[in-house]
């Protein structure tokens, strides 16, 4: 378990959601998650993208997230970024 997914899990039981909240939530995130691995893959195999190309696209949306959205959300966890 990435330590992203443990922190989920404690903020939903300290917030007190119920297990079928908790696991709706899980699901969705994971799904997300899964969202921007295929958003990764699809520049790699579709547009053909090279890795400092693709590291473009993750700096770009991490970016979005820590600045323009103000988002604690590490997107490193999720989005990595290619050698």
């Amino acid at each position: 378990m990435t330590a992203l997914r443990q922190r989920v899990r404690d903020d939903m039981r300290i917030r007190g959601l119920s297990p079928v909240t908790q696991a709706s939530y899980e699901l969705r995130i994971s799904l997300f998650a899964r969202h921007f691995r295929a958003y990764q893959v699809f520049l790699l195999d579709e547009k053909e993208l090279s890795p400092s190309s693709l590291a473009v696209a993750a700096s770009a949306l991490r970016f979005l997230y820590r600045n323009t959205l103000r988002r604690p959300w590490p997107p490193d966890l999720v989005i990595p970024t290619p050698k």
